[in-house]
């Protein structure tokens, strides 16, 4: 890359960070985001599903969560990926996508799967059990990872944990 860069700092919660951001213009970059991603200009409220098959679907859903969402732990109620977006249709297909794979996780008392709809956006949340499938399984794609998001020891430990133990309920259940 030969252009310009600009560069600012940002402090938030107490953390500096260092961000340089760069322009691309490119016509055929801005063809390949409409047709694969559905991105448009002023996407905000626009965007729609991505028209990508299954496989590449999750690194999609992994760059959102980066983006636009959060990795949520409590010791106590444990781990939640939460999504927000202004896109009414990306938010329902975030959800459709992830009751594909993560739906059929299920234990007594498992917290839902909910959509929120808010004034200006939408937040899906995938809590309990399936949360912690959705989190192992995305961290473990191969791609860059967050460490704010993706690396924290102590929600590593509960989702270890926490699939371990429904194996071996799943194990047990079906042993009788």
């Amino acid at each position: 890359y030969t252009g310009k860069l600009s560069y600012r700092q940002t402090t938030r919660n107490g953390t500096v960070s260092n961000l340089v951001n760069f322009g691309v213009h490119s016509d055929k970059w801005g063809r390949d985001l409409i047709k694969n991603f559905n991105i448009t200009p002023r996407k905000t409220f626009t965007i729609k599903p991505p028209n990508l098959n299954d496989e590449l679907s999750f690194y999609y859903l992994k760059g959102a969560i980066n983006g636009d969402g959060t990795i949520a732990f409590a010791p106590d109620k444990g781990v939640t990926v939460r999504i927000c977006g202004a896109s009414k249709d990306l938010i329902y297909w975030v959800r459709d996508f992830c009751e594909k794979y993560f739906g059929h996780y299920n234990l007594k008392g498992v917290r839902k799967n909910n959509i929120y709809e808010h004034k200006q956006y939408y937040t899906f949340t995938m809590g309990g059990i399936r949360g912690c499938f959705l989190f192992d399984y995305l961290k473990k794609l191969e791609t860059p990872n967050m460490p704010r998001k993706w690396d924290r020891p102590e929600v590593l430990e509960y989702v270890e944990k926490q699939i371990k133990k429904y194996n071996d309920l799943q194990t047990l259940k079906n042993q009788l």
